[in-house]
C-alpha cells in the first residue's frame, strides 16, 4: 500500500466508478479486473479515512463525501493532464499527496 502518495490512477478509478455507478462497469471501461478497481478504491477510502461509495447488490453510488471527492479529483486530473501536455515531450508522473 502506498504511503500517502497515490498516483492519479486512483482518482481516475473513483471518477469512473462514480460515472458508471458500478465497480464492474468501471472495471470493464478501464480494462482491469473488478477486484483491482475495488481494492484501489478501498485503499483510497482507508487513506482518506472515510467511505467514498455506498455499495449495494445493484451497484455503487458516491456518498456525500464521495461526490465532493470525485468533483475535486476530476478538476485535479484535468489540471495535471494539461500541465503534462504543456510540458511538451517530457511527461512527468503526476502524484497526489493526500493528508493522513
Amino acid at each position: 500500500m502506498p504511503n500517502l502518495a497515490l498516483d492519479l490512477r486512483y482518482l481516475k478509478y473513483a471518477i469512473v466508478v462514480a460515472e458508471q455507478g458500478s465497480f464492474r462497469r468501471a472495471a470493464d471501461i478501464l480494462n482491469l479486473p473488478q477486484s483491482t478497481v475495488s481494492r484501489r478504491i478501498q485503499i483510497l477510502e482507508r487513506t482518506l479515512g472515510l467511505p467514498l461509495f455506498e455499495r449495494s447488490r445493484i451497484g455503487a453510488r458516491p456518498t456525500l463525501a464521495g461526490e465532493r471527492f470525485v468533483r475535486e479529483a476530476a478538476t485535479l486530473s484535468f489540471v495535471k493532464l494539461n500541465r503534462s501536455l504543456l510540458a511538451g515531450p517530457r511527461i512527468e508522473s503526476a502524484i497526489l499527496m493526500l493528508p493522513s
